[in-house]
């Protein structure tokens, strides 16, 4: 960085003194009379730096004019593991993790201590002393698994594991009932799943009278009945 210092003799001239970059910031040419800050991915801990230090493998900075290793995190799909001989390191997240820059995740942890009822107790007692309690896992329904700011693990209405569970009175989005939030059940939904099983009865009804073959018969029965038992199915 150069600072001007200006001198009054028969002729003005500028005396250039030349200063070190401060941490964070990096002056590899002497013909750049500007300090410039460490790009994102990189620090620098010493003072009069002419290059900026990669992050190790695996991690970035959050922002630019990083000054220490210590501002380097794990970059996504990686997460922070110890070793004995060498303090941390960022390793790959396997099949079944998702770190922690992930926002729209679900861990045991994040359950077990916001959702302390029946349901819960003894499957947070197995799993509490197992590696799976803090694994954040790929949530499917969108801004429906709450992050550790908020007072529930889930979105009300929805709970258990990744909170695909709808709790009572909810039930799932007809349309996409395994990307969407659980929906409230109102009196229009209760009718139109009552007139969907009084259809459904009366043309299984109607079918069995008309049909001789008793194998058929059962074959259209049977899905029938299972097409009602989904209809009327909370999930």
């Amino acid at each position: 960085m150069l600072s001007y210092a200006f001198h009054y003799k028969p002729f003005i001239f500028k005396d250039y003194k030349c200063d070190k970059c401060k941490e964070g910031f990096f002056n590899f040419s002497r013909d750049n009379k500007k300090c410039s800050p460490c790009p994102i991915g990189t620090f620098s801990s010493y003072v009069g730096s002419i290059i900026c230090e990669n992050c190790p493998y695996g991690s970035t900075t959050k922002s630019i004019g990083s000054k220490s290793i210590s501002d380097c995190v794990c970059n996504k799909g990686f997460k922070l593991s110890s070793y004995l001989n060498g303090g941390n390191k960022c390793v790959p997240c396997n099949s079944q993790e998702y770190c922690k820059s992930n926002e729209n995740t679900w861990c045991f942890r994040n359950m077990c201590l916001k959702d302390k009822n029946k349901e819960n107790i003894k499957l947070c007692k197995k799993v509490k002393k197992k590696s799976i309690y803090n694994y954040e896992i790929l949530c499917f329904k969108k801004g429906v698994c709450l992050n550790v700011k908020e007072k529930n693990s889930c979105l009300e209405g929805n709970k258990m594991i990744q909170c695909k569970i709808c709790d009572e009175n909810y039930r799932y989005n007809f349309l996409a009932p395994l990307q969407q939030p659980c929906v409230l059940c109102n009196m229009s939904t209760y009718f139109i799943i009552f007139f969907f099983a009084i259809f459904i009865f009366v043309i299984s009804i109607f079918i069995a009278m008309c049909i001789n073959n008793e194998k058929e018969k059962s074959i259209i029965q049977l899905f029938f009945t299972y097409i009602q038992f989904v209809s009327l199915l909370r999930y």
